[in-house]
């Protein structure tokens, strides 16, 4: 990975962490699953069978939870 690619995910990583989780509206897969300890496996399957429900957006190949 190139090293202006890897500061550029630090930063992200610092961004995200600095809000809180029950602060944001929309969540990542990896989120929910770290703050509610449920796996993101079981998190992606519920994802995936719920996809035109109201609490999941799409953004371009990423779901993120509402």
């Amino acid at each position: 990975m190139r090293m202006i690619q890897k500061i550029g995910m630090e930063r992200r990583k610092m961004y995200r962490s600095a809000i809180s989780v029950w602060k944001r509206y929309v969540l990542t897969i990896e989120e929910p699953a770290n703050y509610y300890y449920i796996g993101e496996n079981k998190l992606r399957m519920t994802v995936s069978e719920h996809l035109e429900a109201d609490f999941i957006i799409v953004n371009g190949e990423k779901p993120h939870i509402d």
